[in-house]
């Protein structure tokens, strides 16, 4: 009975993780107009799971440097938009924004509750996850392949086909990409779900299933040609090695060994991909990436999408010097354009205060790469990941950043993060 319900109430998450793009309908919110379904039903999933019987594993609490953050950025996600329609006179169909904020808060709390169950259920919650990711990076391979001719299979075209209608429901521009998607319309979601899909099998899995898993998810990676996640991955690489080489146990050593194999193919495809790619190999090598090697050595002039972001930029920052306490409600409106930046946006959104908020939660987060159990380091790597791409998209405000909301709940049970800790503990997926 009880593991019926979390089979319910973790499917519904994946559903909502996966699919929220795809699932949708379209309103007049003042944005694009397109609202998922998604958002509206995990409430009532986590009602549900909330009202079941109690499970009997105590917690601890939030690491302090992690949920002042937490809660401040949280707090303020919910206050503004509501201050917006107050005062600065936003529509009240505004406050659609506030869904993603709710189902954070849902999902925190979703997490923190997987966190009290008993080893047997935790194990079956992580290896559903697990399972997810694969076939998530399976499925966006198989359609990018089938998008570009490689393959030809008959059941793979109406997919191809709700992937581009899905696409153009939000914008024409998803479309004409050319990239891998899948389950998502934006290739730079796809990709950065790729690449801390990489963190969870490589933590949470065993050594057999977390070079496959592993290179497949690195693959996606690839193929949605999303260079600001290929780039966050090789920081959050590094941040793991710098704190795996002060690992002095045996037991550290040989988890090193374990996953040495894997970090090798973290670094070595994705620069292996820019290096060769400056050689102007573009019938191998999609033009982004020759694109973007080719910005480290003669600027970002070459680069027309990276020199349109920069210009956008520029006068983002100065919309923040003209407004010092930002927007309150959606800075889109008042901008007249999008901005590829989080950081940036919740600057124009809320001021310094806001963009401080996210930028302590992601650093507060980042520290859990020291803990001792490998689901608070996958929030810590991917905190990590999350800072570095919101340089250039919107990782944490897409619905692939529902997994992150998800384990910080969990962190709930991690007491040890300050101290270094030898990696012991072996994934669950076997």
């Amino acid at each position: 009975m009880r593991k019926g319900l979390i089979v319910l109430v973790i499917s519904g998450f994946v559903l909502s993780w996966l699919l929220s793009d795809r699932l949708y309908f379209v309103a007049s919110t003042g944005g694009r107009g397109v609202v998922g379904y998604m958002g509206f039903v995990q409430p009532f999933l986590l009602a549900l799971y909330l009202f079941s019987a109690s499970p009997k594993r105590s917690v601890g609490t939030l690491p302090s440097f992690f949920a002042l953050g937490l809660g401040a950025y949280l707090s303020l996600s919910l206050v503004l938009p509501i201050l917006g329609v107050i005062l600065e006179g936003y529509p009240a169909r505004s406050l659609f924004s506030l869904v993603s904020t709710v189902s954070a808060i849902g999902y925190f709390l979703l997490g923190y509750l997987f966190s009290r169950e008993r080893e047997a259920e935790r194990k079956l919650i992580r290896n559903f996850i697990t399972s997810a990711v694969v076939l998530e990076a399976t499925y966006g391979i198989l359609l990018y392949a089938e998008s570009t001719g490689v393959i030809h299979f008959p059941f793979l075209r109406p997919l191809l086909e709700w992937e581009t209608l899905s696409q153009l429901t939000y914008s024409a521009d998803y479309r004409l990409s050319g990239r891998a998607v899948g389950t998502y319309v934006n290739p730079n979601v796809f990709g950065f779900l790729s690449a801390i899909s990489f963190w969870w099998v490589a933590l949470m899995c065993r050594s057999g299933y977390r070079v496959v898993f592993g290179i497949l998810t690195l693959a996606a990676l690839i193929m949605s040609d999303s260079r600001g996640a290929i780039v966050a991955l090789l920081v959050s690489v590094v941040a793991y090695i710098v704190y795996a080489g002060s690992w002095k146990t045996k037991g550290g050593r040989m988890a090193q060994l374990r996953i040495s194999l894997i970090v090798t193919l973290a670094v070595g495809l994705p620069v292996a991909y820019v290096l060769l790619g400056t050689l102007r190999v573009d019938d191998v090598f999609s033009p982004r990436i020759v694109k973007g090697s080719r910005v480290l050595a003669e600027g970002a002039a070459v680069d027309e999408n990276l020199d349109a972001r920069i210009d956008t930029w520029g006068r983002a920052i100065d919309f923040c010097a003209s407004r010092p306490f930002g927007t309150l409600g959606s800075p889109e409106l008042l901008f007249g354009g999008y901005i590829d930046n989080e950081i940036l946006r919740a600057w124009m959104q809320g001021g310094a205060l806001f963009a401080l908020s996210y930028i302590y939660l992601l650093l507060g987060g980042s520290r859990f790469v020291s803990a001792r159990r490998p689901e608070a380091r996958f929030v810590g790597l991917t905190s990590v990941v999350i800072l570095v791409d919101s340089i250039t998209a919107m990782p944490l405000a897409s619905h692939a950043g529902a997994i992150f909301w998800l384990f910080s709940g969990y962190c709930q049970q991690v007491s040890d993060v300050p101290s270094m800790r030898p990696l012991t503990s072996r994934g669950d997926f076997s």
